[in-house]
């Protein structure tokens, strides 16, 4: 704002909306990266994602953040270390918790040629591809011995690394949610080969296991009545109050898990992507759908896509949320 010499909030939604064309075309250079075809269909998909489109035209700084993550790991995936380097000191610098990313962009550096994540390349080429995680890691460790706090705005509210279940569960309800049509094929899937593995039962067993042991709503911005109408609070509350909406939420949380486990990923180091999703999830306290904006857009970023008519429908069912969300804010029925 500075730099183009306005403080109006009107200048500041446009400039977030620019952060935004930014961000799309990240995703659009990541995806054709990835996957080697037409990425159009997947980035106009991504435009409208309800949990990114209502904060294009907000002042938040988690567009920007989304937008230098997703060029950080297309930068990665065709060995630019340079250009890699500085998007993942600014993403870091942006949002301090993007650091839980540098395992799955080494990952896309080290591994975007080789069929098996096992098979290491020659330590030669090894450090050649990893140099700039090896000099962004060093450097955010002394500034995390410098700052005493991983945020630099520390607050109670951003403890560093504790633990915390409810942004994980809620992720992947917003999962099922939004991807219904890709919920149900996937089920379908984990089906197939769950009668081939039986021991593929027992993930959603664990899942729900945990969920009903860990899952809180317990941060104070999350407590009721705390700020009004405000959408993912009431929601979590309300989930919590009542034992039936409570059962409800795990299960859906568990079939999401499921549907994840049996979508194909590419390239095979995109598979580094879960841990460092779930490491980001625990780590944040309060339960707010900002959390899962990044972890959100990467796996769609990297996951193969279903039939036509699916993602069709999908696209359908984005806008209508897109539209929904943004009329609700402007008017004053609820807020994110």
């Amino acid at each position: 704002m500075r730099l183009i010499g306005t403080d109006s909030l009107q200048a500041a939604r446009w400039l977030n909306a620019v952060y935004a064309m930014f961000a799309l075309a990240a995703f659009y250079g990541l995806r054709r990266a990835a996957w080697h075809d037409d990425a159009s269909a997947a980035t106009l998909q991504a435009a409208v994602l309800p949990i990114l489109f209502a904060l294009d035209f907000l002042v938040y700084t988690d567009v920007l953040s989304l937008a230098l993550v997703l060029a950080s790991a297309a930068c990665a995936l065709r060995g630019r270390n340079i250009a890699t380097l500085g998007l993942c000191v600014a993403a870091i610098s942006m949002r301090q918790s993007n650091v839980v990313w540098l395992p799955l962009l080494a990952g896309l550096a080290t591994f975007r040629t080789a069929p098996l994540l096992l098979r290491l390349p020659p330590w030669r080429q090894l450090v050649a591809r990893n140099w700039p995680y090896l000099v962004v890691l060093g450097g955010f460790l002394t500034y995390w011995k410098w700052n005493g706090h991983i945020a630099l705005g520390q607050s109670f509210a951003h403890p560093d690394w504790s633990f915390h279940a409810g942004n994980l569960y809620f992720a992947l309800f917003l999962f099922a949610l939004l991807l219904p049509f890709q919920l149900v094929a996937g089920l379908r899937d984990f089906a197939v080969r769950a009668q081939a593995r039986p021991w593929l039962w027992t993930l959603p067993a664990i899942a729900l296991s945990l969920y009903w042991c860990f899952f809180r709503v317990d941060h104070p911005a999350n407590m009721p009545n705390i700020y009004e109408r405000v959408l993912h609070n009431e929601f979590a509350n309300w989930t919590q109050a009542n034992e039936w909406a409570r059962a409800v939420f795990g299960l859906i949380a568990a079939a999401a898990i499921c549907a994840l486990f049996a979508t194909r990923l590419r390239p095979v180091a995109a598979y580094l992507f879960f841990p460092s999703a779930a490491v980001l999830l625990v780590a944040s306290w309060m339960i707010e759908q900002r959390y899962a904006l990044i972890p959100f857009t990467l796996w769609l970023a990297f996951r193969e896509r279903r039939s036509a008519a699916c993602e069709n429908a999908t696209l359908l069912w984005w806008a209508a949320g897109s539209i929904t969300l943004c009329l609700g804010l402007f008017r004053g029925w609820f807020k994110l």
